[in-house]
C-alpha cells in the first residue's frame, strides 16, 4: 500500500458535511422538487417491475427500495424539505409525517436492499423471482399507494 491510498482511504478525517435536509419555501422549487421525486419513484418501480422476469431478479429489489425512497422524498418535498439521506427520509416519516409504520416499512425494505447489495443471498433464479415479486407486491406497491394517499389528501 502506498502513502497516498493510506492517507485518503484508511486514515480518519474531519470533513465539513452538507445537512442532510434543507427546508425550502419558494412553491416552485418544491413542486419541481416533488414532481422530480415522483418521476424518480415511477423510473424506479417501473424498472423494478421489468426485471422480476429476467435472470436477475433480485435487482428488482434494490429498484423497488430507491422506488419507495424517491416517494419518501417527494412526500416530505411537498412539506418543504429536500432531504438527501434514507435516513433523514425514514427519520422524516416518522417525526415529520407522523407516519412510523412507513417509516417501518422503508426501513425494513432498505435491510432487504442492503441484503441483496451486499450478501447477494442469491439462492435460483426462481426462489428470486418469487421472493422479488413477493417484495414488490407486498412491501413496494403498498408502501407507494399509501404515500399517494396521504399526498392526495394533503391537497
Amino acid at each position: 500500500m502506498d502513502k497516498e491510498f493510506i492517507e485518503t482511504c484508511m486514515s480518519k478525517r474531519t470533513k465539513e458535511i452538507e445537512p442532510s435536509v434543507i427546508e425550502i419555501t419558494n412553491p416552485i422549487v418544491i413542486e419541481n422538487l416533488a414532481n422530480s421525486h415522483n418521476t424518480l419513484s415511477n423510473y424506479f418501480l417501473n424498472g423494478a417491475k421489468s426485471i422480476v422476469n429476467t435472470d436477475t431478479p433480485l435487482l428488482a429489489i434494490l429498484l423497488g427500495y430507491f422506488s419507495m425512497e424517491q416517494k419518501t422524498y417527494q412526500l416530505l418535498a411537498k412539506k418543504g424539505l429536500k432531504v438527501t439521506s434514507h435516513v433523514c427520509g425514514i427519520m422524516g416519516l416518522s417525526r415529520v409525517i407522523n407516519r412510523k409504520y412507513l417509516a417501518t416499512a422503508l426501513s425494513k425494505a432498505y435491510d432487504n436492499r442492503l441484503e441483496v447489495n451486499y450478501l447477494g443471498n442469491i439462492k435460483t433464479i426462481e426462489t428470486d423471482k418469487i421472493r422479488a415479486e413477493t417484495f414488490i407486491d407486498k412491501t413496494v406497491v403498498p408502501f407507494i399507494n399509501e404515500v399517494n394517499q396521504i399526498l392526495k389528501q394533503s391537497q
